[in-house]
């Protein structure tokens, strides 16, 4: 499912083929409750099978969201199979989530 790792060392990884998924998340954020019940299911994971996810928490990494360019939570960052690296904060649905870890980069 979701794999633990700081948010630079998700920033610097690039691996060619496959899409990434940083899911970053503040402790005590009810957004962020809201949003991890319901990527954590089943279901979403099963609709995107080749998608390697990962998450973080901000309250590990004081200052390096700022950094990153993170101006809120949750958030989430993805990397295509090219490399190229984009950021969707908040969530208000599976399917605005979905459409974003799917739509291809211009």
């Amino acid at each position: 499912m979701f794999q633990k790792i700081s948010l630079i060392e998700f920033m610097q990884k690039s691996e060619n083929g496959s899409t990434s998924l940083l899911f970053v998340k503040e402790q005590g954020c009810r957004y962020c409750e809201l949003a991890e019940t319901e990527i954590k299911k089943d279901e979403f994971f099963k609709n995107h099978l080749s998608v390697k996810f990962f998450e973080a928490s901000i309250n590990d990494e004081p200052g390096i969201a700022a950094k990153l360019g993170l101006v809120g939570v949750p958030a989430f960052f993805k990397i295509d199979g090219t490399g190229r690296k984009r950021i969707k904060t908040g969530f208000d649905s599976i399917e605005s989530l979905t459409k974003f870890i799917s739509e291809k980069d211009k």
